[in-house]
């Protein structure tokens, strides 16, 4: 991961390999995942999964974006 952040540098910060209690604290999961916090550092909102279905209409609302469509294909 850190190779392809040198290469392609995003505009905020990226952090990897955390200590458990902050893992725990801001209750980080898989990915993708979306969190949403305040100045202060208080978490005022945790997405964890995909965007598609419920969570993509949520984060539609929440930030006035349009996210593109995805299809989750479930195991037969």
């Amino acid at each position: 991961m850190a190779e392809n952040l040198r290469e392609h540098p995003l505009g905020f910060p990226v952090y990897t390999k955390l200590a458990a209690d902050v893992t725990w604290n801001y209750k980080l999961g898989g990915t993708p995942q979306t969190i949403l916090v305040s100045p202060q550092g208080k978490v005022l909102r945790n997405w964890s999964g995909a965007f598609a279905g419920r969570q993509r209409d949520e984060l539609q609302r929440y930030f006035p974006v349009r996210l593109p469509e995805i299809e989750i294909k479930h195991a037969s």
